[in-house]
């Protein structure tokens, strides 16, 4: 069964394909006398992320665990691993268990995981969350830690996304790793 959009398309094809094999021209239109006026759109933030040896940006988030997080929690571990993910994205969810293997695995060497959500869940398309139940609202990231049994804090950055910014963040899962300096 053909959806509507692929019906009208299949319309629209027929249609252009009778018009064109009937000769028939499209009635010429006069040249606009002025210029339409550019739309303008809201300026997209510049990304610029983070280079080697850089100090991890300051944040203050808060955590599923009802907590506000903030860097300065962390100013004792030997190594601090900032994962960007979340909820929706199929390779966040395929390297879920390898980061919480990960965070358990290095907790006692002095390595601290702290994963963040860097998404607002309004901006989602409805095909990006295909194959979840969950998308990535601060309330569905409570039910999806609670799941896994997150042993790191689940901080959300959806609202503004200032620290996933700073961090030059552009895709979920991205890790970025610092050592105590």
């Amino acid at each position: 069964m053909m959806s509507r959009a692929s019906r009208y398309c299949a319309v629209m094809f027929a249609i252009s394909a009778l018009v064109l094999s009937s000769g028939v021209q499209a009635a010429d239109k006069p040249e606009p006398t002025s210029k339409p006026k550019a739309k303008k759109y809201p300026a997209y933030p510049q990304v610029t992320g983070l280079n080697i040896g850089d100090p991890a940006p300051d944040f203050k988030l808060p955590g599923v665990d009802g907590k506000t997080h903030t860097l300065a929690e962390y100013k004792d571990a030997k190594v601090l691993a900032i994962v960007f993910t979340c909820n929706h994205c199929p390779t966040s969810r395929m390297q879920e268990d390898a980061i919480i293997k990960l965070s358990t695995d290095y907790a006692k060497k002095g390595v601290k995981l702290v994963a963040i959500s860097p998404n607002d869940p309004g901006a989602l398309r409805p095909d990006e969350v295909a194959g979840t139940v969950l998308g990535d609202s601060f309330e569905e990231m409570k039910i999806r830690a609670k799941e896994k049994n997150y042993p790191f804090p689940y901080l959300y950055d959806g609202k503004t996304q200032k620290t996933s910014m700073a961090y030059g963040a552009t895709l979920t899962p991205m890790m970025f790793i610092f050592d105590a300096e």
